[in-house]
C-alpha cells in the first residue's frame, strides 16, 4: 500500500514556468481540493492560488477559500514544501 500524501505537487509544462506558474498543488486534509496554482510574483514571491469559477457575467467567485490569513499561510507553507521550494518569511 502507498502512503497517503496529503498535498501532491505537479509541475507546470515549461513553457507555463516561463510566464511565471510553477505548477499545481492537490490537497486532501478531510477533502480534496484540486487545482491550487503555485506561481511566482513579477516580484519574485511564491504565491498560491486557490480555484475560482467565472458566472456568466464574468464575475469571479471562489470554489474553495482559507478561512483567514493563518489557514492560508498554513496551506501555502505545505504546498510550497511539497513543491521543494522555500517559502520567503
Amino acid at each position: 500500500m502507498t502512503p497517503r500524501r496529503d498535498v501532491v505537487f505537479t509541475p507546470a509544462p515549461g513553457r507555463l514556468a516561463r510566464r511565471g506558474l510553477l505548477g499545481f498543488a492537490r490537497a486532501r486534509q478531510g477533502l480534496v481540493v484540486v487545482d491550487l496554482v503555485v506561481r511566482r510574483t513579477a516580484g519574485g514571491h511564491l504565491e498560491v492560488v486557490f480555484p475560482t469559477r467565472r458566472d456568466a457575467r464574468g464575475r469571479e467567485h471562489s470554489l474553495v477559500r482559507p478561512i483567514d490569513r493563518a489557514a492560508r499561510e498554513a496551506i501555502r507553507l505545505q504546498v510550497l514544501a511539497a513543491a521543494g521550494l522555500e517559502a520567503a518569511p
